[in-house]
C-alpha cells in the first residue's frame, strides 16, 4: 500500500462498490479473519450488496474513490 495524504470519507456502502469490496474480501488476510471462503466471485459479490436488506448498515472507508475498508 503506498502512503496517502488526503482524507478517508466515512459512508454507507454502495452496490456500485462490489469490485473494491470483491478485492478486500478476497485478501488472503481478510479471509483468515472472517473465515470467507477464497471462491467469492465478483458476481456473487455484486449479488450479495445488491440483497442486503434497508436496515443492514454497512460502512466503507473510502480514499482517491476508492473502497479501503
Amino acid at each position: 500500500m503506498s502512503a496517502h495524504d488526503g482524507p478517508v470519507e466515512i459512508r454507507p456502502l454502495e452496490t456500485d462498490d462490489y469490485r473494491d469490496w470483491h478485492a478486500i474480501m478476497t485478501c488472503l488476510g481478510v479471509q483468515r479473519q472472517t473465515l470467507q471462503l477464497p471462491s467469492l466471485t465478483l458476481a456473487t459479490a455484486r449479488k450479495r450488496l445488491e440483497a442486503r436488506s434497508e436496515s443492514s448498515h454497512v460502512l466503507a472507508a473510502v480514499m482517491d474513490d476508492r473502497v479501503v475498508g
